[in-house]
């Protein structure tokens, strides 16, 4: 799923969560203190596997093969590096 996917549907939740929590305030206040509850438990559950998954559920980035400076004031770089000087 793609960046953009998971952002609109990370908002559309969140909108449907709030509404949902409108309409049980405005028919029981009592029931929208629970509902509100469960919401917010199940909400930082998911925000701790996310936060979990984000640490160590990824792979890490390879290290560049086969990069090598040679001669005076050389850099070497793996990958884009913007502007380097060597002074």
């Amino acid at each position: 799923m793609s960046p953009k996917a998971l952002l609109w549907t990370g908002v559309g939740l969140c909108v449907a969560g709030a509404v949902t929590l409108v309409v049980v305030a405005v028919v029981d206040v009592g029931k929208a203190d629970q509902t509100a509850s469960v919401i917010g438990g199940i909400v930082g559950l998911a925000g701790l596997a996310l936060a979990l998954y984000a640490q160590f559920g990824t792979a890490p980035a390879s290290a560049a093969q086969g990069v090598a400076a040679a001669g005076e004031r050389s850099i070497a770089a793996g990958g884009n590096i913007g502007s380097a000087s060597t002074g």
